[in-house]
C-alpha cells in the first residue's frame, strides 16, 4: 500500500469523527441553556443518529454497491450533510430542529460502515494495518473536542459546535472525491443479511451476550446525553466541557494499544467483557455522589475502558463464536441490537428519567436536577447486568470446525 492511500484513508477516518464529535458533548448543553428543551424532548434529539442508523445504512448500502462508487457517494452525503448542520445551527424551535437532525442523521449514518468498506478494499492487509486507521477517528474527535473548546472561548455561542461540525463535513466531502476509487460491487449485498444470524439465538450463551449488549447500550446514553448537563451544573464552564470529556476517548486509545493486547490473552473473553460492564456501574457511582470535581473528572476516562472491554471484546466474541459464513451478518445484528436499538431507546430513556427527577427552579429559576436519583437507575441495570453475564454467560469453546458455534 502506498504513503498517499494510507494518509488519505487516515484523514478520511479522522474527518469522519471529527463530524460527529465536534457536537456530540455540546450540544446537549445547548439545548438546555439556549433552546429551552424538556429533558425528554433533548433525549429524542440525542437519539436520531441512532434510529437513523437503523434504516440509512441498508438504503445507502445498497446504493453503493450497485450504482455508485462508494468515495462518491461518501462526498456527497457529507457535503449534503454539512449542509444541514450549518442550516440547523441557526434554528430555535423544536420541530425544525427535530427534521434537520433527522435530516442530517440519515445522511451521516450511512458513512460510518462505508469508510470502514473503503478501507477493506483499499487495504492490503486489513488485519494490520485498519487498526492504526480506525485509530485517526478517535483522534479526530479528540481534535474536534479542543477545536470547540477553543471556538466557545472565542466566541460563546452554542450553536458553534453545529457550525464546526457543518464546516468540517463540507470540507470533508470535497475531499472524499479525491480518496481511492472504489467501484460499485457487481453484486449486490443484501440489505437484511443480518436476519440470517439469528439463528445464534438458540444457543443460550449468545443470546445472554445480546441482551445484555441491548441493555447496556441503552445506559450509554446517560453518558453521551447526560455527562455534559451534569458537568455544567458541578459547576464546569461549558466552554471547557468538550476538551474534558475527549478524556474518555484518550482512555478509549490507551485501552485499546496497552491494555486490550494484554488482558485479553491472558483473562479470556468473559472475564475482558465482565471488565467492561463492571467498569459502567463503578462510573455511575462516581456520578451519583456527585462531586467533588475533580473525582468526576478523574472517573470520565472509564469510558474508554467500558467501550474497549465491552463493545470490542463483544465483536472479537460475535466474530468467534459465529460460522464463518454469516460473520458479517452476525456483526450486524449486534449493531443492530446495540448501536441502532439501544442507543435509540437509551436517548429516549435518559431524557425521561432526567425529566422524572428534574424539579422546577425556585421563583422561576432554572430547574434542578437530581443527579443522585438520576444516576442510580443506570447503577441498578448495569450491576444487574454485569450479575447476570457473570452467572450465565459461558468462556466460548471455539472449535476448529465452524458448525461447533451454532451448539
Amino acid at each position: 500500500m502506498s504513503v498517499s492511500i494510507w494518509i488519505r484513508l487516515s484523514f478520511m477516518m479522522m474527518l469522519q469523527y471529527w463530524v460527529w464529535g465536534a457536537w456530540y458533548s455540546y450540544l446537549p448543553i445547548y439545548m438546555d441553556d439556549t433552546l429551552n428543551f424538556t429533558a425528554f424532548q433533548g433525549g429524542v434529539m440525542m437519539s436520531m443518529l441512532y434510529f437513523a442508523s437503523m434504516i440509512a445504512p441498508f438504503i445507502g448500502g445498497q446504493i453503493a454497491d450497485r450504482y455508485m462508487a462508494s468515495e462518491r457517494f461518501l462526498g456527497i452525503s457529507q457535503i449534503l450533510g454539512g449542509v444541514m448542520m450549518i442550516l440547523l445551527a441557526g434554528q430555535t424551535e423544536y420541530w425544525p430542529f427535530l427534521i434537520l437532525m433527522f435530516m442530517w442523521s440519515m445522511f451521516y449514518a450511512p458513512t460510518i460502515p462505508l469508510t470502514n468498506v473503503i478501507c477493506f478494499q483499499n487495504l492490503k492487509n486489513v488485519e494490520r494495518d485498519f487498526g492504526w486507521i480506525r485509530i485517526w477517528g478517535t483522534i479526530g474527535w479528540i481534535l474536534s473536542g479542543f477545536a470547540l473548546t477553543y471556538w466557545l472561548r472565542l466566541n460563546p455561542d452554542g450553536s458553534n459546535c453545529m457550525k464546526l461540525a457543518g464546516y468540517a463535513g463540507v470540507v470533508y466531502g470535497v475531499f472524499s472525491f479525491c480518496l481511492p476509487h472504489t467501484p460499485p460491487k457487481k453484486e449486490a449485498g443484501k440489505p437484511f443479511a443480518f436476519l440470517e444470524a439469528l439463528k445464534l439465538l438458540k444457543n443460550p450463551t449468545f443470546l445472554t451476550f445480546m441482551i445484555i449488549s441491548f441493555v447496556v447500550a441503552t445506559e450509554l446514553q446517560f453518558y453521551y446525553y447526560l455527562t455534559g448537563p451534569f458537568l455544567a451544573d458541578l459547576g464546569m464552564k461549558t466552554e471547557d466541557i468538550p476538551a474534558w470529556m475527549t478524556l474518555a476517548q484518550i482512555a478509549e486509545i490507551v485501552s485499546l494499544i496497552v491494555l486490550l493486547p494484554y488482558v485479553l490473552p491472558r483473562a479470556g473473553i468473559k472475564m475482558s467483557i465482565a471488565i467492561g460492564i463492571i467498569a459502567w456501574p463503578v462510573r455511575y457511582i462516581i456520578f451519583a455522589m456527585g462531586g467533588p470535581l475533580w473525582l468526576i473528572i478523574a472517573s470520565l476516562p472509564l469510558h474508554g475502558l467500558c467501550y474497549v472491554f465491552f463493545f470490542i471484546v463483544g465483536q472479537i466474541y460475535v466474530d468467534k463464536a459465529s460460522p464463518k459464513g454469516i460473520r458479517n451478518s452476525a456483526q450486524a445484528l449486534l449493531t443492530f441490537v446495540t448501536f441502532g436499538m439501544g442507543m435509540t431507546l437509551g436517548g429516549v430513556f435518559a431524557g425521561w428519567i432526567r425529566s422524572i427527577f428534574t424539579s422546577p427552579g425556585i421563583d422561576g429559576g432554572d430547574p434542578i436536577v437530581n443527579w443522585t436519583y438520576v444516576f442510580i437507575v443506570p447503577i441498578v441495570l448495569t450491576v444487574l447486568c454485569a450479575l447476570t453475564f457473570l452467572v450465565v454467560f459461558r468462556e466460548p469453546e471455539i472449535e476448529d470446525e465452524p458448525e461447533a458455534a451454532q451448539a
